[in-house]
């Protein structure tokens, strides 16, 4: 397979997607036939259907979502699938990605040899001596209001120089145009790309803006070209290019009109639909390279769910991990996870502190926590002196900076191993081996051990007041 480009397996008529790179020409088969971006996004489904093609198809997507920099797990969901799909729609209609259909070779038989040797020759003859001006395209597929960028167009086997004008169009809801420039312009002889220089000024994107508005078109800022040519014609058209900006977002509070000082985590959807977040600094969000066109604001709200430990109960000193799930947040946002330490009664004591950066704006993250037997002994010291009869629990809170936190997590008992020596106190002597032990741990479970060598041992015990006793004489038990 060439790099960046992808067959697409079934029965496509022969559809290849290709990569394109800034200013780099497609190295398009000649006859081939290149769809329009929305033509071919609108196939995208029926190229990588669910449930068919096996690996083969989940591997071609996942190709490609790698040349657009998209991490893909082996053995991905639907979701994911889905996700990629989305992926390769936006390239096709950006322009990012084409799609040609390739000419197929008629089958042997289907011809006589003297045609099928006619049909050889006029080829020859036509790769020879035909001038053309195919694939026309823009430099990048976005950019900044003002900035230059290229109109480019490939020609072959230019035998004279050719007068052309390139014709820029403003496209309104898809399917609308309204010439806003024309550029005369002399194509080489030879072969090879030729470019135009051209921008859009802010004052002509801010009128052509306004008639969007007018007109009710809610897509992006959008400009495409054709070349006019009367020999050798252009038949195509470029894909889009989209202008952006730098938008600045004031964040205002109604009650008084003054700035948001803390720092919030500002949304900004674009006019694709896409989701751009920033976190404000007083009392501002800067989003850079956003789409012209509308836009929609909000404030998020940081949600956090699913408070859990790894496990329930864990043995002094082992690490467990707070293990949560988060919504409506943004990449590198850092968050306190707060470890209370908490009483039958319901009161808490906040015992430390851990820092969590997020990965996204949605998703799972997770912190270890352990506490150490000095640490824990401390816990219940302090328990102890303030009467309360309950286990050595912890609970976790998640608080972002200058949003809400989260309700606690569930509860996390730690465990250690008792160990006992009973003495006969009338006449210190030990109880004979085999004489079972009752203990009732914090938590009211039961635990037995028998005697052996004077001792008990109990595992797993929940750590906080227990209660022991002699269990009740089984058969065969030994007394003293």
């Amino acid at each position: 397979m060439t790099i960046g480009s992808w067959r697409i397996d079934g029965d496509h008529e022969g559809i290849r997607l290709l990569l394109r790179s800034g200013a780099v020409r497609l190295d398009v088969p000649r006859g081939s036939e290149a769809l329009s971006g929305e033509a071919a996004a609108r196939q995208v489904d029926a190229w990588f259907p669910d449930g068919l093609y096996g690996e083969e198809g989940a591997s071609t997507l996942a190709e490609i979502g790698a040349a657009f920099h998209e991490v893909v797990r082996w053995g991905y969901d639907e979701q994911t699938r889905g996700r990629l799909k989305g992926v390769i729609r936006r390239a096709l209609r950006d322009g990012r990605l084409v799609a040609v259909r390739l000419n197929v070779p008629a089958p042997p038989g289907s011809i006589g040899d003297e045609e099928e040797e006619a049909v050889q020759v006029r080829a020859e003859v036509r790769k020879e001596e035909d001038e053309t001006l195919t694939n026309p395209r823009w430099s990048v597929p976005r950019i900044e209001v003002g900035v230059d960028l290229f109109a480019i167009v490939t020609y072959r086997d230019i035998k004279a120089p050719v007068d052309a004008t390139i014709v820029i169009s403003e496209v309104d809801n898809g399917t609308g145009r309204q010439e806003v420039a024309k550029i005369r312009t002399t194509v080489p002889t030879g072969s090879g790309d030729h470019k135009v220089k051209w921008k859009r000024k802010p004052e002509e994107a801010l009128a052509d803006l306004k008639e969007d508005e007018a007109s009710g078109d809610t897509g992006p800022l959008e400009y495409r070209f054709k070349v006019e040519a009367s020999s050798p014609r252009c038949t195509a058209e470029s894909g889009p290019l989209w202008l952006t900006n730098t938008v600045t977002v004031n964040l205002v509070k109604e009650a008084d009109g003054k700035k948001h000082e803390r720092p919030r985590v500002v949304v900004l959807k674009d006019a694709l639909g896409d989701e751009l977040r920033v976190k404000s600094r007083n009392g501002a969000a800067k989003f850079e390279k956003v789409l012209v066109g509308p836009i929609q604001v909000r404030l998020a709200e940081p949600r956090f769910t699913d408070l859990s430990w790894s496990m329930p109960q864990v043995a002094v000193g082992k690490p467990v991990d707070a293990v949560f799930t988060y919504e409506d947040a943004i990449a590198g946002m850092k968050v306190d996870v707060v470890i209370d330490e908490v009483n039958r009664d319901g009161s808490s004591a906040e015992i430390t502190r851990l820092n969590v950066e997020l990965a996204a704006a949605s998703g799972e993250a997770k912190v270890s926590f352990t506490r150490t037997e000095d640490e824990a002994q401390g816990d219940i010291d302090a328990d102890e002196r303030e009467g309360d009869t309950g286990p050595l629990e912890y609970r976790y809170r998640v608080k972002p900076e200058g949003g809400r936190e989260s309700d606690p997590s569930e509860p996390l008992w730690l465990t250690h191993t008792v160990s006992l020596r009973l003495e006969n106190t009338k006449d210190g002597t030990s109880f004979p081996d085999g004489q079972e032990l009752a203990l009732i741990a914090a938590d009211g479970t039961e635990h037995r051990a028998a005697l052996a060598g004077g001792q008990a041992k109990f595992e797993d015990v929940v750590c906080g007041p227990m209660t022991i006793k002699l269990a009740p004489r089984s058969e065969g038990a030994r007394t003293p």
